[in-house]
């Protein structure tokens, strides 16, 4: 049984990894185009389409020193049918109590070919430095994307996505 404690208003636990939702408000098909994990793996396969209005789940197990840490990238269109892509990138320590690091998450979207160029390790310097809850906007592509991850479930990071367009 894991043991939960309460130290300056944080809830923390022992975390064996991170159950994913994404969901696509973007009103097209979204396709995985790329993925990674640094510390532990995909249980089942990432999903390989995220259709229009509906959500997609993954979980993601964890690896024994590092917890869960990855990245998933999305590529679809924009309103106006540009070739865009969205980043939900996430990283769910074996133990998150301070003063070790906090539940992570970093998001990013944009031009399919900008975000195609991004390396992992740029990414993952990125994700080391986000916080629990992160939003961009493009204003070039008018696309966005939410990310949040909470430790609220015994032993597991909740991480949501939201993939959009911006009006």
């Amino acid at each position: 049984m894991a043991t939960m404690q309460v130290q300056k208003g944080i809830l923390s636990h022992p975390q064996n990894g991170t159950q994913a939702t994404m969901n696509n408000n973007t009103h097209r098909e979204m396709t995985l185009g790329r993925s990674h994990s640094w510390a532990g793996r995909p249980v089942y396969p990432f999903p390989e389409t995220v259709y229009p209005n509906f959500s997609a789940n993954f979980s993601h197990s964890k690896d024994n020193l590092l917890g869960s840490k990855g990245v998933v990238v999305y590529n679809g269109r924009s309103a106006t049918g540009l070739n865009c892509s969205w980043v939900l990138a996430w990283h769910a320590p074996i133990n998150n109590t301070p003063p070790l690091p906090p539940n992570r998450v970093y998001v990013v979207c944009g031009p399919k070919n900008i975000i195609d160029k991004m390396s992992l390790d740029q990414i993952q310097e990125d994700l080391d430095k986000a916080y629990t809850s992160e939003t961009f906007t493009d204003q070039a592509t008018k696309t966005s994307v939410d990310g949040v991850i909470h430790d609220l479930v015994p032993d597991q990071a909740t991480l949501v996505g939201d993939f959009n367009l911006v009006p």
